[in-house]
């Protein structure tokens, strides 16, 4: 199981239009959710790394629960209580977020694969194995927040360096993920009786696409970025 699991993660990061020809494809629809439950807690937890509310947990262990602040003159210090919370908030926020984009792909398959039920099915099992992305993403927008905020190499600037916020980081995979994913995704038989492929490609994309610009519109974003730090 892990040798599968290790060939199937390396094709879905380097080749994911061969992601139905990895191992853990045809493994059981349980297994596939517990990967997919991993790849998310995982990518969740290096999200909340560059949130505020670590930077507070740390000065906390490091000087003390009464030192739990940001340095604002005007800001009395957090509680340890407060923190705990902000951390369990951050990263139940970012869960959900990216809950939704395997949801945008779950409704994008449906309206796909309409009546075809294996269809359907391949494309799901496909975004489970492809949410190593996630992980992928989330580290590689850890590095770029630290990078941004100079943070790498001076620490004492975390609260105050020049972070992405939940919506610039989340439009980068609200993006890429619907081409990765489409793009293993298994063709159509069309009327003519030849396969669709690139149109299932196209248009699997588009409509996740199109199902992101609603949801966009529909989050309250204001509470989200003040509750993920």
């Amino acid at each position: 199981m892990i040798q599968a699991y290790i060939r199937s993660i390396k094709t879905a990061l380097t080749a994911p239009w061969r992601v139905g020809q990895t191992p853990l494809m045809r493994e059981s629809r349980r297994t596939l959710m517990a990967v997919a439950a991993m790849h998310m807690v995982a990518a969740a937890g290096v999200c909340v790394l560059s949130s505020s509310w670590v930077y507070l947990a740390g000065k906390g262990i490091v000087l003390g629960a009464g030192e739990m602040d940001t340095g604002e003159a005007l800001l009395p210090p957090d509680s340890p209580g407060q923190v705990a919370a902000g951390l369990i908030a951050s990263f139940s926020i970012w869960l959900v977020a990216l809950t939704a984009v395997v949801g945008v792909c779950a409704l994008a398959a449906d309206l796909t694969y309409v009546r075809d039920a294996f269809g359907f099915a391949t494309a799901l099992r496909g975004a489970a194995v492809l949410s190593i992305w996630f992980v992928a993403w989330a580290g590689l927008m850890l590095i770029v927040n630290l990078e941004r905020g100079q943070r790498l190499l001076h620490p004492a600037r975390w609260p105050t360096g020049e972070n992405w916020d939940v919506r610039d980081r989340l439009v980068y995979l609200a993006i890429l993920f619907p081409i990765v994913w489409a793009s293993g995704l298994p063709p159509r038989v069309g009327v003519d009786g030849r396969p669709r492929r690139m149109a299932v490609v196209i248009g699997a994309a588009a409509i996740s696409w199109m199902a992101w610009i609603g949801l966009w519109r529909a989050l309250p974003w204001v509470s989200i970025e003040a509750y993920a730090g």
